[in-house]
């Protein structure tokens, strides 16, 4: 799961699980910086429809209607970006399973999905149920992925080290919050520059009636500038 940072100073957010150093020549880099089109050709190309990103996804494991290889066949072999199977791609949850384990020939179903999502969404598209009632597979216990096994997919067993644990603490003289880093609407910025703040104090608020989440400050500091992101300085 993830997205590929190439700007080192883009701030942790609420969403951030982790961070992962790789090389840029890493295949899991490499596969990342693919355009849809080139996703859609190499699909078209290589693609066996054997369906085993179907078999071992976890939403249609647990009874949704998402088949990620008709997904691919669909974008193989038809221009744009319609077609009912490909609202689909809205209920993927991005896990990666169907790319990093299941897929023998290493295509994308997992970046494809996340694309067709990114424009379906732009583009307004709403996913209306398939089913009124879901059935978990027989198969659901059965088709649990190893994780030594992952791993070594990912070739990132030798990144898998332990060191110990930094108890100091890290002085912070600056941060960036970004009023949008949650599900739904961005946060409405509820201070002004010059103002002084306090860790904790609210810096973004909800819009009313919308779904989001209130940003709080990180430090105590003066806020330096207001917009998409709020800055403090220490």
């Amino acid at each position: 799961m993830g997205k590929v940072i190439s700007d080192d100073s883009e701030p942790i957010t609420k969403t951030t699980s982790g961070i992962i150093v790789l090389p840029a020549s890493h295949n899991i880099i490499r596969g990342k910086h693919r355009s849809l089109e080139q996703m859609r050709s190499i699909a078209k190309s290589a693609c066996t429809q054997c369906s085993r990103c179907t078999d071992l996804c976890p939403r249609y494991l647990i009874g949704h209607a998402l088949q990620p290889h008709l997904i691919m066949r669909h974008l193989a072999y038809n221009p744009g970006m319609t077609g009912e199977v490909l609202e689909d791609a809205l209920i993927c949850s991005e896990c990666g399973v169907c790319e990093k384990f299941a897929c023998p020939m290493m295509l994308s179903p997992r970046e494809i999905n996340a694309a067709v999502k990114k424009r379906l969404l732009a583009d307004g598209v709403k996913r209306e149920p398939k089913r009124e009632r879901y059935q978990v597979s027989v198969f659901k216990d059965e088709r649990k992925i190893p994780l030594k096994r992952l791993l070594e997919r990912l070739e990132v067993t030798r990144y898998d080290t332990h060191p110990p644990f930094y108890e100091g603490d890290v002085e912070v003289g600056r941060v960036s919050l970004p009023m949008q880093q949650h599900i739904g609407q961005a946060s409405i910025p509820v201070v002004r520059e010059g103002e002084s703040v306090k860790k904790g104090d609210l810096l973004g608020e909800i819009p009313e009636g919308a779904l989001g989440a209130r940003v709080h400050a990180s430090i105590d500091g003066t806020v330096a500038s207001v917009g998409d992101h709020v800055v403090i300085n220490r």
